[in-house]
């Protein structure tokens, strides 16, 4: 954890949340048509009280109808069923099915992951949930994520610190890896001494350790010697992986101590989809405030908070600090804040034990809050069941949950009217402004209460965007999860060549490229000309070079020595191509159009297909090709011994005289006649 304050205000370059962020090729978001997911052990209870409640799925949809899916593990289909839209489809699981710390015997026990897919590109979103006894909380899961080719799955862990158990075992933080293909390489650098499944290996201080893992299989990582916080966890992979990690069943706050504890889980994004702003809302009912979690994913990541207070509306900054990368700042906040940085950062949020404000109507739960870069204009949420039948026993620790979700909407988007949940408007009176630091507007939050079920989120602006995140509480009892989330990679600057038009006289032809996304760190990418109409070394000079975007800077300059010629010719193109890396996205390609220069207008041809008579009427057809082709021309005519006036094709002549006629048709470069081409056409009327 961080313990130094900068106390000075430091400068934020932070995305705007005004204007939704849309990668082509990237449109990913929480709905999908593949899901990996695992469930770790929730340390609360005996070994039978923990066999009688296994975990569960629920499965939703968007679509307008139906979507089969199936649930299936290393030993083949466990499940299918299908999503209807405003309808919970609830899939039971197996208490074998989940990662303990260790499993004895057979290694094929350490194949515990859980795949969730359609059989069709309709999506479906799907929830997990772990209850037992006086302990839970659920997860909203994440389809399989695409980055571009070649770059590494990055995460970085979030959990809490300490143990406690009935028993006095030490119960831990502790992080879970999916595997989703063969053979797929992930690396691990912890934060303290961690093992994993049956004591196959230790990842100790400082040392970062690389795994094989394969499809379905359960990389279990905890701390060795408890207490301990696995947050600032760094995991990378070469292959998409699905990450969890909380604890087994913890305190927020999280000394060792004896009595009870709750299960902490959330899937957690790759760094790539984190944001630079984030805003969190209080949980409503809790008075004492909630454990807010800031962690950065790079080294030098300032941040800074301001907090609107939820009663009177005062505006205050906190002292900005600055991280570096896996280091993480804990706070207490009760109010709305507004947490911005120049850096992706990943914000949790934990609602604290009951007994830190006495609402024993709570407990704790973890949830990802979704920053506002990627915020959508419509979810397909679901609250946490109630329902004895489908957990095999009924807990007698709780009733049914009260749910909740929280909304943060910005300004340009707060239009109520156009705000709906299951297509009722709320009330206005529910929504708050939250203030940036200069006291203006950022936008509004709300504490709204759901009913239980399937719920659907929506603004009617399409190109709108809010965050949604959504948690229960009931008897010493909650849950809590991200309500949805675009999974765009923001986080990986993206490239765009322009298009310019010189002369082909001009010497050289100056391309800019733009980058957009993060510019806090200088980047670099590969340009090569490829021809169009164009030709290397007769038009223009190859280029082949590598172009460098400085710190800060969000353009620069790709030079292009164009060649020049007297050979009267059309305009050409050729293509400034931008070459795929690992460490950025390319939006387009870039061009250059030559216009030649050798002289004005000039006509090259004119032709026609002579006259069609019929009776005494004539009809003529004519054309001219010319350059430049963007240069004006225009024809004239004349009908034997008359004058030369405008005419356009195709030209008619009515009720001529019997007879032999001729006509002249001349095309001609406008405003300048000295480039003329003529064709006379001779034709003989009979009757």
């Amino acid at each position: 954890m961080k313990d130094i304050m900068v106390v000075v205000l430091i400068s934020i370059v932070a995305t705007t949340c005004a204007e939704r962020i849309v990668i082509p090729g990237y449109e990913q978001t929480e709905e999908g048509t593949e899901f990996y997911v695992g469930f770790y052990q929730n340390r609360f209870g005996s070994i039978g009280e923990r066999e009688a409640i296994p975990p569960i799925l629920w499965v939703t949809t968007k679509e307008n109808r139906r979507v089969r899916f199936f649930v299936s593990t290393v030993a083949g289909q466990l499940f299918t069923g299908f999503a209807r839209p405003g309808q919970i489809t609830y899939v039971p699981l197996t208490f074998k099915l989940i990662v303990f710390e260790t499993n004895p015997g057979n290694p094929a026990d350490k194949f515990k992951g859980i795949r969730i897919n359609t059989n069709s590109n309709r999506k479906i979103v799907v929830y997990g949930q772990h209850e037992q006894l006086a302990s839970n909380d659920g997860f909203l899961a994440l389809p399989i994520i695409t980055l571009p080719e070649g770059r590494l799955h990055e995460y970085m862990i979030a959990s809490i610190l300490g143990a406690s158990s009935s028993d006095d075992l030490a119960i831990d933080s502790v992080a879970l890896v999916i595997g989703t293909e063969n053979n797929t390489r992930v690396t691990v650098c912890p934060t303290e001494t961690v093992f994993s499944i049956d004591d196959r290996f230790f990842f100790g201080l400082p040392a970062v350790s690389t795994i094989t893992i394969n499809q379905f299989e359960a990389l279990y990582l905890q701390i060795r010697q408890a207490p301990g916080d696995l947050t600032g966890t760094h995991i990378k992979a070469n292959k998409p992986i699905s990450v969890f990690s909380g604890h087994e069943c913890g305190n927020v706050p999280g000394p060792k101590r004896p009595g009870p504890c709750d299960h902490l889980i959330e899937q957690i994004p790759p760094t790539d989809m984190w944001g630079n702003e984030v805003v969190t809302i209080p949980l409503r009912t809790r008075t004492g405030g909630d454990l807010i979690k800031v962690i950065a994913a790079q080294d030098s990541t300032s941040v800074n908070i301001t907090r609107t207070d939820f009663g009177t509306g005062v505006v205050t900054a906190d002292p900005s600090f600055t991280l570096n990368s896996g280091e993480f700042m804990e706070l207490v906040i009760s109010d709305y804040s507004l947490i911005q940085s120049n850096r992706p950062i990943g914000v949790f949020q934990f609602s604290r034990s009951w007994q830190t404000d006495n609402v024993r109507f709570s407990d704790p739960f973890m949830l990802y809050v979704p920053p506002c870069e990627q915020y959508r204009d419509s979810y397909a949420v679901a609250t946490a069941p109630f329902d004895p039948s489908l957990e095999g026993t009924a807990n007698p620790f709780r009733g049914p949950y009260v749910n909740y979700t929280n909304i943060a909407i910005p300004a340009a988007y707060f239009d109520i009217t156009q705000l709906t949940i299951n297509n009722a408007v709320p009330s206005a009176a529910n929504f708050t402004p939250i203030r940036n630091a200069d006291n203006t507007t950022w936008g509004y939050g709300a504490q709204l209460i759901l009913d239980e079920g399937a719920q659907v989120i929506s603004h009617s602006d399409d190109q709108s965007g809010f965050g949604v995140t959504m948690y229960g509480f009931s008897n010493q009892m909650s849950w809590g999860y991200t309500g949805g989330i675009g999974l765009a990679p923001i986080q990986i600057p993206r490239i765009e060549g322009t298009d310019v038009t010189v002369s082909e006289s001009v010497g050289t032809a100056v391309v800019q490229l733009v980058r957009r996304g993060p510019i806090v760190d200088s980047v670099s990418v590969n340009v090569t000309t490829v021809d169009g109409s164009a030709t290397a070394e007769m038009d223009y000079t190859t280029v082949l070079r590598t172009a460098t975007f400085a710190a800060g800077k969000a353009t620069t300059n790709i030079s292009i020595p164009i060649r020049y010629d007297t050979i009267l010719e059309e305009s050409e193109t050729l293509t400034v191509s931008l070459i795929p890396n690992p460490n950025v996205i390319i939006l387009r390609n870039g061009s250059v159009t030559i216009e030649d220069d050798d002289g004005g207008c000039t006509i090259l041809s004119l032709a026609s297909e002579g006259a069609k008579v019929k009776g005494n009427n004539a009809t003529i057809t004519f054309s001219a090709e010319h350059i430049p082709v963007n240069d004006e021309i225009k024809f004239v005519c004349k009908l034997d011994r008359n004058m030369f006036e405008s005419c356009t094709s195709p030209l008619v002549y009515h009720k001529m005289s019997v007879g032999r006629h001729r006509v002249v048709v001349r095309a001609e470069c406008l405003g300048d006649r000295s480039s003329r081409k003529a064709q006379k056409i001779t034709f003989r009327v009979r009757n």
